[in-house]
């Protein structure tokens, strides 16, 4: 009893209303908030900060490589231009030296040598050369090289016409005036030769003893060559070059085939037997079977009238005689031997028989064919 007053005696602390709680509790909520936007805005700023940074230092690599890559373009350039300059003057100075070259050969002494070092006054050859370098030599111009590169193709038609009339001319003078036999014809321009003549005299006699100098001596003419020019030259290659054509688009005319008569006269007799063997081999059938019958089988050996039976029965089935040809099959397959005939003319029965009775079947088969079509249709129409 006595806790129990007490308890209730005591005084108790004011109590605090339920809105002043209330309102202190929104003012931390507001408080935190606060300080949440204002991290989330500080780490915003910052991001955007980097992200600036980052594109900066990507600008500059990006401005350095360009710059890079724009300098080296140009250094490219400008090596690919020098290289070409230097093309055009080698090219140039190589032609130069060309056209200022002499066209035939010079002294060695004109020649100048390069300044290679010599021991005991000898030159010596230089790295990329096998000789020395004063056995070099300008190419001397072709001999029979044109004169003019730069003639045209009609001149040389016109020149190839005109050499064409002047040998027709020639040989339609020396077809109508025709030399007599004893007369040594006069040389024209294309079988005339010069032969050299040789300036010393030979003595007559064969003593070779000197000429005494009271002999007289008649003076020979040296020999004259005909001047050939470079044209020339060129006119009489194309000129033979065009003939040699011709002769190969002329064609020789094949030889006739000598006529044979039907009917021709031997001295000697002929043996039917291998004439049959013959006939039978090129597929003449009809031939090959008279010349087989004609054959005296009586002075034949045994083999050899085997042989005759089979090539005649084997003619009869080609020409048809089925009957005739079985028959004599049958007297040579009769024979006891194993020679090679009766072999033959057993497998040719057997044949025979095989087609024989092979008929039958396909006229049967061929029967039941028609009746199972006519069949189907009536089907198919109903």
């Amino acid at each position: 009893m006595n806790h129990s007053t007490a308890k209730r005696s005591m005084p108790t602390a004011p109590r605090k209303p339920n809105c002043l709680k209330r309102e202190s509790a929104c003012a931390r909520i507001a408080n935190a908030i606060g300080r949440c936007c204002i991290a989330s805005m500080l780490q915003r700023l910052i991001l955007s900060a980097l992200v600036i940074c980052l594109q900066t230092t990507l600008v500059g690599q990006d401005r350095s490589i360009e710059l890079g890559n724009t300098t080296n373009r140009a250094s490219s350039g400008q090596d690919f231009e020098t290289k070409l300059n230097d093309l055009i003057r080698t090219t140039e100075r190589i032609r130069q030296n060309r056209l200022q070259a002499p066209t035939t050969d010079v002294p060695a002494a004109d020649i100048p040598t390069a300044k290679v070092p010599t021991r005991t006054g000898i030159p010596i050859a230089a790295p990329n050369q096998s000789a020395p370098i004063e056995q070099l030599r300008p190419i001397a111009k072709h001999p029979f090289a044109p004169e003019n590169p730069l003639e045209s193709v009609d001149e040389i038609r016109n020149r190839i016409d005109l050499l064409r009339r002047l040998r027709h001319n020639n040989a339609a003078k020396s077809q109508a005036n025709p030399p007599p036999p004893n007369q040594q014809p006069t040389a024209t321009a294309t079988n005339q030769r010069i032969t050299p003549v040789d300036p010393t005299p030979v003595p007559s006699s064969p003593d070779p003893a000197p000429l005494a100098p009271s002999t007289p001596l008649r003076p020979v003419a040296p020999s004259v060559t005909p001047k050939v020019t470079t044209q020339d030259a060129n006119m009489m290659a194309i000129e033979r070059n065009i003939e040699t054509k011709k002769d190969d688009t002329i064609k020789t005319p094949a030889p006739l085939e000598p006529t044979i008569s039907a009917t021709q006269v031997l001295s000697d007799p002929v043996d039917a037997f291998r004439l049959g063997q013959s006939l039978f081999q090129t597929r003449n059938y009809t031939a090959a079977l008279k010349a087989l019958q004609s054959v005296d089988s009586d002075r034949l050996n045994v083999s050899d009238r085997t042989w005759l039976k089979l090539l005649t029965s084997l003619c009869h089935r080609r020409l048809g005689n089925i009957q005739a040809a079985e028959a004599g099959l049958r007297d040579i397959a009769n024979a006891q031997s194993s020679d090679y005939p009766v072999s033959v003319a057993r497998w040719w029965l057997k044949q025979t028989e095989m087609v024989g009775n092979a008929q039958p079947l396909v006229g049967d088969i061929t029967a039941e064919m028609d009746s199972l079509i006519e069949r189907s249709k009536t089907h198919v129409e109903n």
